[in-house]
């Protein structure tokens, strides 16, 4: 398993490198995942790009981390399918609390319907590439200024 960690890793690494926007970024992303190897896989992988990382195991635990640090929270990225309260719910919530708050959903099971209160949502499908997800995390939060903040397109 270390060994196909280690590529995993690499890749996003080799990645990064090619792209500056996300190396240093120094915003928050909330992963949400029922799966505690997988939600720490995933914390390890946004952490060495740079990213503070905040995890909850589903939808209730995600809520309540963000009670107190909506405003810092950059991303979502959240599984779907969880016990307590699913990727769906938490969509929809995050929809009345934050609209603004850019969510990535991602699933292992297939056929999951991206839709959440009339907006279509970015869908990861699992497995997946650490610079698959890299590349969403990057469309979603766009580039960064190296501080937290987003640089305009066209600027160094």
């Amino acid at each position: 398993m270390a060994v196909h960690l280690d590529a995993w890793f690499a890749a996003g690494d080799r990645l990064a490198k090619g792209r500056a926007v996300l190396n240093g970024d120094s915003r928050t992303i909330l992963v949400v995942d029922d799966e505690p190897e997988f939600r720490e896989v995933l914390g390890i992988g946004l952490a060495r790009q740079g990213f503070r990382v905040l995890k909850a195991a589903n939808g209730r635990e995600a809520l309540a981390c963000l009670e107190d640090r909506l405003g810092e929270v950059a991303l979502v990225i959240t599984d779907i399918v969880m016990p307590a309260m699913d990727g769906l719910e938490l969509a929809t919530e995050l929809g009345r609390r934050a609209p603004e708050m850019p969510l990535l959903l991602i699933t292992g099971m297939p056929g999951q319907d991206p839709c959440c209160d009339g907006r279509t949502l970015l869908l990861l499908m699992k497995p997946f590439r650490l610079r698959e997800l890299l590349r969403h995390v990057h469309d979603l939060l766009g580039p960064s200024n190296g501080a937290g903040g987003r640089i305009l397109p066209g600027v160094d």
